[in-house]
């Protein structure tokens, strides 16, 4: 089951925020990074199909959608996350596109958020998503 959204209320508008990428173990490690709410996508084909949940008395406008998207040489993570980010974006969603900040290994097909955790913990997370 997924996380359900963090969503709060502050001068009487309702916001919330999620995590979202692809894969339980990568998605583990945001969580325990960020101390973000995650919703794990099992592929990219579901990643670039990421519908939010409805939440009650909070609009698309304020709901804010962080794709931690893997860094892949040929882009196909990037590509996915930003298939869903402009489709979101266009129903009124706030959606950032964040890549782990690591160099991709030589041989290496690409790293992820798991990687990134895995080489320095939470120090290069973006600090705007920590809670």
């Amino acid at each position: 089951k997924y996380d359900e959204p963090l969503a709060w209320e502050e001068d009487g508008i309702k916001s919330a925020v999620i995590a979202i990428g692809e894969g339980m173990e990568t998605m583990e490690a945001v969580r325990a990074a960020t101390g973000l709410p995650v919703q794990p996508m099992y592929s990219s084909s579901l990643l670039q199909g990421y519908t939010p949940p409805h939440i009650d008395g909070v609009t698309p406008d304020n709901t804010f959608l962080a794709f931690f998207a893997d860094k892949d040489i040929k882009k196909a993570g990037e590509k996915s996350a930003m298939i869903a980010i402009e489709r979101l974006t266009a129903l009124g969603y706030q959606c950032d596109m964040l890549l782990p900040p690591m160099d991709i290994p030589e041989g290496a097909k690409g790293v992820d958020w798991l990687d990134q955790w895995c080489l320095t913990g939470s120090a290069d997370f973006p600090e705007n998503y920590i809670l």
